[in-house]
């Protein structure tokens, strides 16, 4: 089981997916395995932190999971604190301002992990919590970049979807997971916002985000033409309606502004 270089092989060669690596890994270092984080740590080395990767950190969040709680049962344990440490210090997000290239790194990390068989909650909240600590979009310019970045990767899925379609029978919902994340994040970012002096408040942070939304629903409006992808549109302000309902609890306060939003792009008459 713990022979690295078969494993590499066997992922590079798609003889085992990286959710039942997680899942396995992860169930062995629960049970307290001898060489399993060992195992987990080098996996990592090989397959993440290097100048080719093969697989994304969230590729691994149940076993990194597994590793917290090891912790916490044994704070002393020397190779999980080495290896929390490890991922805490090559994180890449601290250059998200770079380039676009990173931020579709992120948002790639988040398609994953939100498609995650062992996702939860609590997974998905750590990794916004995250972008938080590390001020990635702190400020409009940049989530105004990340809001864009992540559509266009969208709008570039579905077409390649659609096309596809045309020539096999591929499954349509197959062209909406980006946008279905992207609504996801977008709630998930605003209901565990952390309100800091210096930085957008919780409706600031809403009212900002759904702005954008606007802004780029008009922008890819006015210069598509016939090929406006509406469906695509349509698939977002829906799945967003559904995810604030899901958050409804936490976002309550701020259905007003959510309100107005889905208000403003509804079909009207010019008659």
């Amino acid at each position: 089981m713990f022979n690295v270089p078969v494993t590499v092989m066997l992922v590079k060669r798609n003889l085992l997916s990286l959710s039942h690596l997680d899942v396995s890994v992860a169930r062995h270092i629960l049970a307290r395995k001898p060489l399993s984080v060992e195992f987990l740590s080098d996996l990592i080395r090989e397959m993440v932190s290097t100048d080719h990767p093969i697989a994304y950190r969230c590729d691994f969040a149940s076993s990194v999971a597994a590793v917290g709680q090891l912790l916490a049962a044994e704070p002393s344990h020397s190779v999980a604190q080495a290896l929390v440490h490890e991922l805490q210090v090559a994180t890449p997000l601290e250059h998200i301002a770079e380039d676009r290239y990173q931020m579709r790194y992120i948002f790639s990390e988040w398609v994953r992990l939100y498609l995650h068989v062992q996702t939860n909650e609590k997974s998905l909240a750590a990794f916004v919590l995250q972008l938080h600590q590390l001020n990635v979009l702190g400020d409009t310019a940049s989530i105004t970049a990340f809001l864009r970045t992540c559509i266009e990767v969208g709008i570039a899925e579905y077409e390649a979807v659609e096309a596809e379609g045309r020539i096999r029978d591929t499954r349509a919902d197959q062209g909406y997971v980006s946008v279905d994340a992207l609504a996801k994040f977008i709630v998930t970012m605003v209901k565990y916002h952390q309100e800091e002096e210096g930085t957008l408040t919780k409706p600031g942070l809403l009212r900002s985000i759904l702005s954008l939304i606007i802004v780029l629903f008009n922008h890819y409006y006015e210069t598509s033409g016939d090929g406006f992808p509406q469906k695509l549109f349509f698939r977002l302000f829906s799945t967003l309606l559904y995810e604030f309902k899901q958050a409804q609890a936490d976002l309550e306060p701020y259905n007003q502004g959510i309100l107005f939003t889905f208000r403003y792009v509804q079909p009207f008459s010019t008659e």
